[in-house]
């Protein structure tokens, strides 16, 4: 269990099912130390999204946990635009990026691919790419995970797309994130899991990476969600 999950959607998200007060308890109930809400952010820069800009209105603590308010936002481009403004995205504790099949990013071949993701790492407030391993489209996961290196940014491990069902239908998904670890190990930098949690019981859920730990070559060391004061001077928060 993460004492810190950062990939959480709401019933805000289309494809999510609890409200920020379920999942805040949940997340206290699980003994959790810090609850990130990254609801899908809409596809173009144009349709401004006023939710987004009500962060504020959350209290810090919600049950004893401490609740930061972000977004998972669509890449739009091979430039490595992103679904909302660079004035709203300022305006979340932090912002998580990733492809996403049916948005406006199409596929552009393996290497404009790798190119809007290590395009999307220099962008301002941007601090995570989520499931670069899930092979939405074809990228280069070591180059990818090498600029993370560099640039001292957060590549997301997810649970979700770990799963067993997942791995029978694309095993491609596993040799991705054994890759990616492998580099992000090496360099000694770190990496975030994230739940992707859709529905109650998957808050602070890593279940199936932990089985998957020897196969993943994963050492604990290299995950920030469990050292809540990385966590905390990497997002700058309080």
């Amino acid at each position: 269990m993460l004492k810190v999950d950062l990939h959480v959607h709401s019933v805000r998200s289309y494809d999510a099912f609890n409200t920020l007060h379920e999942l805040a308890r949940e997340a206290s109930e699980r003994k959790m130390k810090m609850l990130g809400i990254s609801d899908h952010g809409p596809d173009f820069p144009k349709d401004v999204d006023y939710y987004f800009w009500q962060g504020w209105r959350i209290p810090k603590y919600l049950f004893g946990v401490r609740v930061l308010f972000g977004i998972e936002c669509s890449i739009v481009d091979d430039k490595g635009a992103l679904g909302l403004p660079e004035t709203d995205l300022k305006k979340l504790t932090y912002v998580a990026a990733g492809f996403h099949p049916g948005t406006a990013y199409k596929d552009q071949g393996i290497d404009k691919n790798t190119k809007a993701l290590v395009t999307v790492m220099k962008l301002p407030y941007v601090k995570i790419i989520t499931h670069p391993h899930l092979v939405v489209y074809p990228i280069d996961i070591e180059k990818v995970a090498e600029e993370a290196c560099r640039r001292k940014f957060l590549l997301e491990l997810n649970n979700n797309y770990l799963r067993p069902d997942k791995l029978k239908y694309n095993p491609k998904i596993l040799a991705e994130a054994k890759k990616m670890i492998r580099v992000i190990q090496e360099n000694d930098w770190k990496f975030i899991i994230g739940t992707d949690t859709h529905i109650l019981d998957q808050v602070g859920d890593d279940s199936n990476i932990q089985k998957l730990k020897k196969a993943l070559g994963l050492k604990d060391k290299y995950v920030i969600n469990n050292d809540i004061k990385a966590v905390k001077e990497f997002f700058n928060i309080d």
